[in-house]
Order: structure tokens, then sequence, then C-alpha cells
């Protein structure tokens, strides 16, 4: 046992100290505690805390600490939100960006809406921290209330008939969409009768749906979207809506927009309200939910008869830098690494179209922002961030 003073915070939230002129890394401490811990090379386990920080809180979970899901429920929200600007300072400086990085947004809403269970005969949850073992759970605080409560029971009773296996938890305005991946051979009636008696809108068993009592849809704008298995959505909708808002403040009042990387269209089917909107994913599954979405969208005031949404599922970068040629006023896209380093020829074919960018975290973001300030000739480039 070794008692020890936690100098600064990791880039994963582990608490350091310093010990012999060695870094020690001590999960689940703060900066100017005096802590009390076993010592394995770089790593400490935390065995008491001597004199605790101002910032510490209570956890929100009452597994937290044994659940490896969260790593920083013990930092008040003030603190908290500090620590994730930082990192996104650091990226960005790592870089050689200047540029000003505003406040984190709180955008925790209501809770996660997506969630994935593992399911072993000991029980449902998430792993436990630094180990393969499944902690058993009854609810997790972080989610939305309706996956709170029923994802690990539903994950639980699903352990007699798919065995061992991970469950992935959407919740859709129309219901919860399930998928399962396991390696058993079961058959679609089976699933079916589970689906039906758990009242699910869609079960999807190894990429197949299986069951649909009704289609799971978002509310995206004016639009709702039919979402396809294993469709990427934001883990809150009140981050979609604030990313989308930002998206749409940074875009402006234009008259084209060339939405890259789109998806099922979060920021598209917003954008089209005001503007005609070229759309390009890879994930044609994903595109052809837009392309329904988009249909009873109204059209800007003013504009022509030509449809608010184009879309276009395209297999490469270079497709989707050749079919965005088409004088678009303003650029969004979305920080997906293949590709980006090309986006001057978008630039050159749209008429140097303003831009703003989305990174889906502060890993690569800096060298990102570099690249697009390069493109527009050192005018500075936006940067939005979130982190949950």
């Amino acid at each position: 046992m070794t008692e020890v003073l936690i100098d600064s915070i990791g880039q994963h939230g582990d608490g350091i100290a310093e010990i012999g002129g060695e870094r020690v890394f001590v999960p689940f401490t703060l900066p100017g505690e005096r802590v009390e811990i076993a010592r394995e090379g770089e790593r400490g386990t935390l065995l008491r805390i001597i004199a605790p920080s101002a910032e510490r809180a209570e956890p929100i979970s009452p597994y937290f600490g044994a659940c490896g899901g969260c790593s920083l429920q013990h930092m008040n929200r003030a603190s908290y939100a500090a620590f994730k600007r930082g990192l996104v300072v650091t990226a960005l400086a790592h870089a050689e960006v200047e540029t000003v990085v505003q406040p984190l947004i709180d955008a925790t809403g209501a809770g996660r809406r997506r969630a994935t269970l593992h399911v072993r005969k000991t029980g449902a949850g998430y792993m436990r921290a630094k180990s393969h073992e499944v902690l058993d759970i009854d609810a997790c605080p972080i989610l939305v209330p309706t996956l709170s409560k029923h994802a690990p029971r539903i994950a639980r009773a699903l352990q007699p008939l798919a065995g061992d296996c991970d469950v992935s938890f959407t919740l859709s305005d129309t219901g919860i969409d399930l998928s399962i991946r396991s390696e058993r051979k079961l058959k679609p009636v089976a699933l079916a009768e589970f689906a039906r008696a758990q009242k699910l809108a869609r079960l999807t068993f190894n990429g197949d749906a299986v069951y649909m009592a009704r289609p799971p849809a978002i509310k995206m704008g004016k639009a709702l979207v039919e979402i396809p298995p294993a469709s990427f959505l934001q883990a809150t909708a009140a981050a979609e809506e604030t990313l989308a808002r930002l998206v749409s403040e940074g875009v402006g009042k234009v008259k084209a927009v060339a939405d890259l990387f789109s998806g099922v269209g979060p920021f598209t089917l917003r954008l089209a309200e005001g503007a005609r909107v070229f759309a390009a994913d890879s994930d044609r599954p994903g595109i052809a939910a837009l392309v329904k979405g988009a249909r009873p969208v109204p059209r800007p005031a003013g504009a022509d008869r030509a449809e608010p949404v184009r879309c276009r599922g395209v297999r490469s970068a270079a497709g989707r830098r050749r079919s965005a040629g088409q004088g678009a006023g303003a650029e969004h896209r979305e920080d997906r690494r293949r590709g980006i380093v090309r986006t001057e020829d978008v630039c050159t074919r749209c008429g140097d179209p303003d831009r703003r960018w989305v990174s889906a975290g502060k890993r690569g973001a800096g060298g990102s922002v570099r690249i697009l300030d390069a493109c527009r000739g050192g005018r500075g480039v936006s940067a939005v961030s979130h982190s949950l």
C-alpha cells in the first residue's frame, strides 16, 4: 500500500501520481486528492481516499467502479465539462491549429437511446472494469428510462433462447428495435414469438430482420425516417438536435448544400427545410431510408420544383467527390477518415463553398481540421465537438 498525491488527470480520465519519478495511473481519482493505492507497475488500484477533492461527486450509478462502461461519474459536471473541452483543445494544439473552442454543450438530454448488453448465464449487462466478465445489472441510469427499465430484463429473458450473445437496443419513436448477435442457429418463429411477447417494434438476428410489428422510426426535423438495422444514430436525441442546430446555424441561408456522409439524414432532412440538399453516403440502406423519409419534406419557400433532397449511394470517396460538384453553396461533412484528405476536389468543383465539419470525437480531430483549413487557404474553420 502506498500513499500518493494525484497531480493531474490523463486523457482517459485516470488520475496521475508520480512515484520515484515514474507516473502511475489511478482510476476513479481526481487532481489534488491524497489517496492510498496498491501499485502494480504503472497502474494503481484505489484503496482509500484520504483527502477528497472538492470536485468529487456522488456517482449516479450503483454499479460505478465495478462496471466498465463509465469512468468519470465521480467528477462533478463543471469539472467534467472542462476536462472534455481540454481534450479537444489539446488535440488541436498538437495539430498546430489555432481556433476558439467553445464550452462543452451538455447533450445528455433524457439519456442514451442506444445500448449494447452482453448476455451470459450469469446475467446481462456490461463488462466489468478491466475484465471480460459480465456485470449483471437491473437498470442503467445513463439510458433513457424505457431502456433503463426494460433492456436488462429483456436481455436476461433472451438467454435461454439465444444463449451467450450480444444484444443491441435502440429506442425509436415507434418502439424498441432489438438486434441479436449469437452463434446459435435459431428458428425465426421462436424469435418472432419472443419479440411479440416483449412487445418489440423489430427484432434482427445476425443481421437479418426476423420480426417487425412496425418499422422503427426516428423523427428528424419534419421527416419521419424508418431506420434500417444497425443504422448509426447519435447516442442521445439531444445530441442529434444540438449538432443539427449548430450545423444549420453554421451553414446559414444558402440555396444549396452538399451533405457528405449523410447517413440516414439527421442533418440533411433538417437542412432541406431551407435549402436544396445533395446527400451522399456509402451506406446504401441508409440512403434508401433517407430517400423515403425526404418525400414528405416541404420544399423551401420560393424554391423551384426540384426535389428538396437528392441522394446518392456511393462506393468510394471519389464517387462522393464527383457527385458533390453540383454548385453547392455550402458543404457539411462528417469526419470519417477515408477520403477527407481530398476535400479540395469538392472545393474546386463547388466553387470553394463554405464548409462545416462534424467530428465524432477528439481522436484525429486536429489533423482533419488542419487539412480543411489548408483547403480554405487559411481562412479558419469552425469546429464542433460534443461528448457524453
